[in-house]
């Protein structure tokens, strides 16, 4: 039961509701081959070909871009046929109309990279004067979109016309409009794309959930450090916390064991006693014993998980020789593809709290399949 008076600060509440948790995929060929995912050039490769990849692709890149700075107002009709290029004149990517004379700049900087000298002018006047194209918008593309191009990227002579064209895009910040859930995901849930260009789009969508969710704990967990050295009784918060995490199966074994212990399940499941104990942590331990013999089922704290075990009474003679290869088939029968060996017995091991119901099933179908061999062995006199 949760002690009274017991509650989370609001602070609090806001940091955790901040924190992600980004479930890798089990299988990615970027991870996989090397860690180039971290560096820039990594990046802008893998954005060509995405761009590349299908004649929508680019549309919904700048409805993207026109959703982020409404006032860009692109025609995404200009862009029609256009080039998507890597490096020319030292951009990382230019989308390239010829037909047009329209272009849009993609800098890459989801690594982090600084800004060179007088970058974003270089680029802009290297498009406009020597291959004529009018730059709709300079894409300044950050991991959460919170990076700001540096003063020292733009010339005095052009900086409020190149900064007037720059757009600040989040390759993963977890809103509306990120590359991916308003450019990627779009684009993955196309019918007419085809299975080797969805799997690269799954892929790397893996890839940059896993940076971006990187970078935004980063910050909630220098947030909670200073929340912590603010206030003791901050810490004195977080302390009781992390000691009632540290004992919640203690807790719930202490629950079941309130239920196998109610007339109910005593007279339905024939159980003599359950009781929580320590032995290499918490243990609930069920006993069904008739006519002299003990089989027991037990529950304990293994960690992240609850191990559940049928096992017969070591001191009993029986044991060896009948009870205890009984609950090694009984214990396989029940738990199907979850059965391990644990310790010369099979076990089965669950999550807690949200595998509980199955646990409670497989620890009552236990119980109601111990006690028939303690009757039928008595009964032959074995």
């Amino acid at each position: 039961m949760t002690p009274q008076g017991f509650g989370i600060s609001p602070d609090l509440k806001a940091m955790l509701a901040k924190w992600q948790t980004h479930e890798r995929k089990t299988f990615n060929i970027f991870r996989m081959v090397s860690d180039t995912y971290h560096r820039e050039n990594f990046h802008s490769d893998i954005l060509k070909v995405l761009l590349d990849g299908h004649p929508d692709s680019l549309y919904l890149f700048i409805a993207l871009l026109n959703n982020v700075k409404e006032s860009l107002n692109i025609d995404p009709a200009l862009y029609r046929g256009a080039r998507i290029e890597r490096e020319p004149g030292r951009i990382d990517i230019l989308i390239n109309s010829e037909q047009n004379n329209r272009g849009i700049i993609v800098e890459n900087k989801i690594n982090n990279a600084p800004d060179m000298h007088e970058q974003l002018s270089r680029y802009y006047n290297t498009s406009t004067h020597r291959w004529k194209l009018t730059i709709d918008a300079i894409v300044y593309l950050s991991l959460d979109g919170a990076k700001d191009p540096s003063p020292h990227a733009y010339q005095m002579a052009n900086w409020k016309e190149v900064e007037a064209k720059v757009i600040k895009c989040a390759a993963f910040n977890n809103r509306e409009n990120d590359l991916i859930s308003a450019w990627l995901e779009p684009l993955y849930q196309r019918e007419d794309i085809d299975d080797d260009f969805r799997l690269t789009i799954l892929q790397y969508i893996d890839i940059v959930k896993e940076l971006g969710e990187d970078c935004m704990n980063k910050d909630t967990q220098m947030l909670f450090v200073n929340w912590i050295a603010k206030d003791k009784g901050n810490f004195e918060q977080c302390k009781q916390i992390a000691e009632l995490f540290c004992q919640r199966h203690l807790f719930a074994l202490r629950i079941m064991a309130e239920r196998y212990n109610s007339p109910e399940c005593k007279n339905s499941l024939h159980i003599e006693s359950a009781e929580v104990g320590r032995h290499r942590g918490a243990m609930l331990t069920i006993r069904v014993r008739h006519n002299g013999h003990e089989i027991r089922v037990e529950i304990s704290d293994c960690g992240n998980t609850l191990r559940l075990l049928p096992y017969a009474d070591p001191n009993d003679p029986l044991a060896k020789t009948k009870y205890q290869p009984f609950c090694n088939a009984t214990g396989t029968s029940v738990f199907g593809q979850r059965s391990v060996s644990s310790e010369g017995t099979v076990a089965a091991f669950y999550g807690w709290p949200a595998e509980e119901r199955e646990l409670l099933e497989a620890a009552d179908k236990l119980i109601e399949l111990s006690y028939a061999p303690a009757q039928s062995t008595h009964q032959q006199g074995t």
